[in-house]
């Protein structure tokens, strides 16, 4: 990557939204969330749900819980990898926050292809870079 790509990607970085504009997203996300919540909790009898997580082993939920952050890490570093290979990488944290939310979108909307439209998406927008790079509009 050349001097003026890297001093491009770095004024890009540093501009990020207004605060309120980032309150006013997590707020909507927020109410979101607990819309999609209330719905489901809507659905379930209580006594039913108390009743599973009464009998479910904490050994075995703290397992799945490892076992998922676990897999998190490797994706991540999967992503990182092959966007490293490509010369678009930017650091890993950013990498792994794009591929949580890519796996949320695989695990709860659109499936595989979907999570990595939206990584790929959401990488485009933190890093203008890496949609131009992405379309052929510039080389490595």
């Amino acid at each position: 990557m050349n001097q003026t790509e890297q001093a491009s990607i770095s004024e890009e970085v540093k501009q990020s939204p207004s605060k309120s504009k980032l309150l006013a997203i997590r707020g909507f996300g927020l109410l979101v969330s607990s819309i999609l919540l209330f719905m489901v909790y809507k659905r379930l009898e209580p006594g039913a749900l108390l009743d599973s997580l009464k009998r479910a082993d904490l050994r075995w939920i703290i397992m799945a819980v490892c076992a998922f952050a676990i897999n998190l890490i490797f994706a991540s570093y999967r992503w990182h990898l092959m966007l490293r290979l490509s010369h678009l990488t930017i650091h890993p944290e950013a990498t792994l926050r794009a591929v949580s939310i890519g796996h949320c979108f695989n695990t709860f909307l659109f499936g595989t292809a979907g999570g990595d439209f939206i990584k790929s998406v959401i990488y485009s927008r933190w890093y203008p870079p890496f949609s131009d790079r992405c379309s052929g509009n510039s080389t490595p």
